[in-house]
């Protein structure tokens, strides 16, 4: 392992290497470790499984743009960055869509965004305003955000990033709107 380096980001990166190689699904941590040049305990001092790792170069990327941002930004400036960052690793992200059994991307991803908009929820308004409605708005929104994505990385919605980002925006509940875009 190269001095000073992160290893969480050494084996993210060699992860990211492999999948424009081979399969997520035929991928082993072994594989990972060597790419990385680390040792399998440094792999679990910091990770579970390849499939905590795959998350981590989302949740990273994210940490590092996105923080406090929404706060700043409309909440269509925000998903056009989120957009241009798949279109950015689009063949990291197909390959890992298309990995379909237990801890797949799109689980994580529907997860991650239930979490993500809760909090700016109640950064925003309070620990009390996720009503019945706005948990139900939220929950589904996400839901449909985590395969929607998956759908255009794919080609099954042949949208420029533009109307992608219109679209997802146009289709989001007002109720979400109302908070995310009030700054």
């Amino acid at each position: 392992m190269a001095y000073g380096m992160d290893p969480k980001k050494l084996l993210s990166d060699a992860l990211y290497q492999l999948t424009s190689e081979k399969s997520f699904e035929t991928i082993t941590i072994q594989e990972i470790i060597e790419r990385a040049n680390v040792s399998k305990a440094t792999f679990y001092r910091y990770f579970h499984d390849k499939f905590e790792l795959m998350c981590w170069f989302y949740e990273d990327f994210v940490h590092k743009t996105f923080d406090d941002l929404y706060l700043e930004k409309s909440w269509y400036e925000t998903q056009y960055t989120y957009a241009e960052f798949y279109l950015h690793n689009k063949e990291y992200f197909l390959n890992i869509y298309n990995y379909e059994g237990q801890n797949s991307f799109d689980h994580f991803l529907y997860s991650y965004c239930l979490t993500f908009f809760k909090n700016i929820v109640q950064t925003k308004k309070g620990p009390d305003a996720l009503s019945k409605e706005l948990i139900f708005a939220i929950k589904m929104y996400c839901y449909g955000n985590s395969f929607i994505v998956r759908d255009w990385l794919m080609g099954e919605i042949p949208l420029t990033v533009e109307e992608f980002c219109t679209y997802r925006y146009n289709t989001m509940p007002q109720i979400m709107k109302d908070i995310l875009d009030n700054n």
